[in-house]
């Protein structure tokens, strides 16, 4: 699915809202909700729009993730989630965050 989307050309936030998803259903650590962090270039930036779209770690998680896309496809269905979750532990091992701006407010928390 999160592969497809791609494919599809969902956004960023979407494709990525599906990965975070799949890491907490395989109960992998996380690294937690931290408040008032600033965005870097390696983040992920969760959102809408172009300016999210064109951040430079939205680009990066696009390209990252297109380089898997045959491997998941070809692979059988019990093993795409752990995939998933390989490829989230090895984005943040590389420092990526995955980070959303509060609501209302210039806030930016890490997911």
């Amino acid at each position: 699915q999160l592969f497809r989307s791609l494919r599809k050309t969902e956004t960023a936030r979407h494709a990525t809202m599906k990965l975070i998803d799949l890491v907490n259903e395989e109960e992998l650590p996380s690294s937690g909700s931290v408040a008032g962090v600033q965005p870097k270039d390696q983040d992920v930036m969760l959102g809408k729009g172009k300016s999210y779209q064109n951040h430079p770690g939205n680009v990066y998680f696009r390209t990252f993730l297109e380089q898997y896309l045959d491997n998941y496809d070809k692979a059988p269905r019990q093993n795409r989630r752990p995939m998933c979750a390989n490829l989230a532990n090895t984005l943040r091992a590389k420092g990526v965050r995955f980070i959303e701006q509060q609501e209302g407010s210039e806030v930016w928390v890490e997911c």
